[in-house]
């Protein structure tokens, strides 16, 4: 069974603000489709999240997966980019 899971980061580490299996989850990601938010898939992150409460910070432990999910969304998604690049003061500059 398909699972989605939203994550939301905001200078701490990231949390999960929302998630879903099934149904639920097709229509979240039909939402997350039709307001232009990027989505990264990978079963086995989304499987280990899912375990995860709402709104709990991710471990520690999946900081480096997670990181690739917003290294993804870094480069395909320019509002995105925009927020992180002010909160680490890096305007204008690529993160690589």
């Amino acid at each position: 069974m398909k699972k989605t899971i939203a994550l939301k980061y905001d200078k701490s580490a990231p949390e999960i603000i929302a998630k879903a299996r099934g149904e639920l989850a097709k229509k979240m990601l039909q939402i997350a489709q039709q307001y232009d938010i990027s989505v990264y898939k990978d079963e086995d992150l989304a499987e280990l999240l899912y375990k995860l409460e709402l709104n709990q910070e991710i471990p520690e432990t999946l900081y480096n997966a997670v990181a690739a999910v917003m290294a993804f969304c870094y480069e395909v998604n320019s509002e995105f980019r925009e927020r992180i690049d002010s909160m680490i003061g890096n305007k204008g500059n690529d993160i690589k």
